[in-house]
């Protein structure tokens, strides 16, 4: 399942939330989960945050709502594991 169809749905209606899982759907596209959540892919996603001056805290927080949305996914059935573990962020 692609990224972009599971995060949407998560942070849709949580405000300041919406805007840092947009981050993920811009980064990341139409890549399948396994994909994007691939270590190479996470870093190559941290780099372009941090060259986009945000600060660590700032980035810790996008992580922690693509992490969130991945977690509700699994819990729902949509996906086959959470695939981001608390080292990866």
């Amino acid at each position: 399942m692609a990224l972009a169809n599971i995060l949407p749905d998560y942070y849709k209606k949580r405000g300041r939330q919406a805007q840092r899982g947009q981050l993920w759907v811009e980064f990341f596209g139409e890549a399948r989960v396994a994909e994007a959540t691939s270590p190479p892919r996470l870093e190559a996603f941290f780099a372009h945050l941090g060259a986009q001056d945000f600060s660590s805290a700032h980035i810790q927080r996008i992580l922690g709502v693509g992490k969130a949305g991945l977690q509700r996914a699994w819990r729902r059935g949509e996906i086959a594991g959470a695939p981001i573990s608390q080292a990866s962020t």
